[in-house]
């Protein structure tokens, strides 16, 4: 769990000689030793198989994210048409606890436990209203499992479920406008996807695709809420620098569908939330004691909004243990 992945396993030969005559035969070389076991790069742990039976490990986490949006109205009065622009801003200041077990070779379980605060403002005709809440996020949990090894000819393939509950405070004008911009979501989810990883040293091709239903939810008296359903994909790439440094970059985007209340369609409800990813993880490598144990991981990331319907902009650092 501890050595670079992105550095091939590299073999002796008997004497130091590349073409030297080995017990094998004329012209082979003689292999000596094991190659050490490939591993997943250190920068998708959150989901790749990393961990032996019963290791486990932590990753804190703290992020800021700011999200606006600008919708306009028309009101009619009397004889009158009134136009204006709703604008919301939202903010949300979240810390995360990720506890991940490894199960079997193949498996791995991981439990999120979310915590923080948001704050809202809706501006409408030079009025204003302010709205905060505080606590916990939607609890999350999720099992990855190794479907092929990869090689140096083929990928790593992984999938990876999961569920969330409806555990934290939700602002469904906020949720379900712009995905990820509430401390809730206010309804359960269930998520299948794939993840395939491809090293190609000193790069690290990855890529991947899921589906999640969202449960309906009543969010009022006789109000029945279905969100829609979500399909993701993303791609992206890494890039070592030297064996304590990654550099890598991804292209996150899904599409919702459109939202149902009491079985009537809210026409132009779909969403297609598309984000920018930038990080880099800095890995310790350096045996450390219980009482000065350094974090086994450090990573700073900056997400990017590209679409109206995605978050602005989120920013955060993590440190796994």
């Amino acid at each position: 769990m501890g050595t670079t992945p992105m550095t091939p396993a590299s073999s002796g030969t008997s004497g130091g000689a590349s073409g030297g005559t080995g017990a094998s035969g004329a012209g082979s070389a003689t292999t000596i030793g094991v190659a050490p076991p490939k591993e997943q790069p250190e920068f998708l742990r959150q989901d790749s198989v990393l961990l032996e039976p019963g290791e486990y490990q932590l990753e804190f986490g703290l992020a800021y994210t700011l999200s606006n949006s600008t919708n306009t109205i028309s009101l009619q009065q009397g004889g009158a048409v009134f136009a204006g622009d709703i604008v919301r801003t939202h903010r949300l200041i979240i810390s995360t606890i990720d506890i991940r077990l490894g199960i079997t070779p193949d498996w791995q379980g991981s439990v999120i436990l979310p915590f923080g605060w948001s704050s809202g403002q809706l501006v409408f005709a030079g009025a204003d209203e302010y709205s905060s809440t505080g606590g916990i996020g939607d609890i999350s949990v999720s099992l990855t499992r190794l479907l092929q090894e990869g090689d140096m000819e083929s990928a790593t393939i992984m999938a990876n479920f999961s569920c969330s509950a409806p555990t934290g405070q939700s602002n469904f004008a906020s949720s379900i406008a712009v995905p990820g911009a509430s401390l809730g979501q206010g309804f359960w989810t269930a998520t299948a996807g794939l993840t395939m990883v491809r090293v190609i040293d000193p790069l690290v091709l990855f890529g991947g695709f899921g589906y999640q239903h969202r449960f309906d939810t009543e969010i009022a008296p006789n109000v029945q809420l279905s969100p829609g359903v979500l399909g993701y994909y993303r791609f992206g790439v890494g890039y070592a620098i030297n064996s304590k440094i990654t550099l890598n970059g991804s292209f996150n985007g899904s599409y919702l569908t459109e939202i149902h209340i009491n079985n009537r369609r809210s026409a132009g409800s779909a969403r297609e939330p598309l984000q920018l990813r930038l990080a880099m993880t800095i890995a310790n490598r350096e045996p450390t004691s219980p009482k000065t144990r350094k974090a086994r991981t450090v990573e700073p990331y900056l997400t990017i909004g590209l679409t109206d319907v995605a978050p602005d902009a989120q920013f955060g650092i993590g440190w796994s243990y």
